[in-house]
């Protein structure tokens, strides 16, 4: 179960960022509501 990616705490938390990231940058170029696509983030 560690190793399962559905724990993998740490992916899921970049993949978060990411897409935190990416909804304050279509908000600054005035597209809100525009479909977010987060790509798995690699691991580094």
């Amino acid at each position: 179960m560690d190793t399962a990616p559905l724990y993998d705490t740490k992916r899921f938390t970049r993949n978060f960022e990411e897409a935190i990231r990416l909804m304050v940058k279509a908000s600054r170029a005035n597209k809100m509501g525009a479909i977010i696509d987060v790509p798995d983030v690699a691991v580094s």
